[in-house]
């Protein structure tokens, strides 16, 4: 059920993320997907999150995360890309 990085990204994250690369550009809350930075909500916390196998770079679900261990940690999304994420793992 994992689903790659790399196969979410629309061609715009893609070059938003070459882009920032490219200048050296780093936020301190942006999403993981598409680089933009994430508005906070009234307490000023992060709001969405998404677990990722950061050895694989991968998105996964629940079950593999408990499964992969210290491998997984939550990231930080925005709303829009949290529903393309968990639609791309249930298609996936």
């Amino acid at each position: 059920m994992s689903i790659e990085v790399e196969k979410v990204r629309t061609d715009s994250m893609k070059r938003r993320l070459e882009y920032e690369q490219r200048k050296g550009i780093s936020y301190i809350n942006a999403c993981e997907l598409c680089r933009k930075p994430i508005k906070l909500d009234a307490s000023g916390d992060l709001t969405h999150f998404v677990l990722i196998d950061h050895e694989k770079y991968e998105f996964v679900t629940d079950t593999e995360a408990t499964e992969r261990g210290d491998a997984v940690s939550l990231f930080p999304v925005g709303p829009d890309c949290m529903r393309r994420i968990k639609h791309a793992l249930k298609k996936d």
